[in-house]
């Protein structure tokens, strides 16, 4: 397992995001990147990995047209839960501190999500991203590509829907160039 320090301002633009964030996050990984995947998913994990492996393995269940690399980022800080996290030669893995929010009004809460998403898109080297909490499973076979054939030059991100009410960020396909081009984070 590798360790590395990733200046923050690697991982997010606004002005924003980088007065609450550290200036640093530390990340231990075990990389198993295939150069060749079409997309890599994104599975944000947070002390459950059993709930990040049966999303992973359900995905390269269905999975199988397209290829794919999985990047778990676990966001607890858990050595013990990193360890658990499933092995396989499609998956990388990466454990990240937990980094806390407090506010006065809105109590406690995490940057968890948006740091492991942050990081997860730093590793990836594949055209298309996709966005997973680790509490989401696919239903039928090919569901990547069903996104990906949704993709144009008007309709840059794709995703199921929560409730079919939203655009829900948990399912999300995207170019990697509508993130590298973006002024938002």
């Amino acid at each position: 397992m590798q360790k590395e320090i990733i200046p923050i301002k690697k991982l997010f633009k606004t002005d924003a995001a980088l007065n609450v964030l550290p200036e640093t996050i530390v990340v231990h990984h075990d990389l198993r990147l295939n150069e060749k995947a079409k997309i890599d998913i994104i599975i944000n994990g947070y002390n459950k990995s059993e709930l990040s492996n049966a999303t992973a393995q359900n995905y390269l269940l269905l999975e199988d047209k397209i290829p794919v690399n999985i990047i778990i980022v676990e966001s607890s800080g858990s050595q013990e839960v990193f360890n658990k996290l499933i092995i396989h030669k499609k998956v990388s893995k990466i454990l990240i501190e937990d980094h806390k929010a407090s506010h006065s009004k809105y109590g406690t809460g995490s940057y968890g999500m948006s740091i492991s998403s942050a990081v997860g898109f730093f590793f990836s080297k594949s055209p298309y991203l996709f966005f997973s909490h680790n509490d989401m499973i696919a239903l039928k076979k090919d569901f990547l590509g069903n996104l990906l054939r949704q993709l144009n030059n008007t309709t840059r991100i794709a995703s199921f829907t929560q409730r079919h009410v939203i655009p829900f960020t948990g399912c999300m396909l995207i170019d990697r160039n509508v993130i590298t081009n973006s002024e938002t984070d």
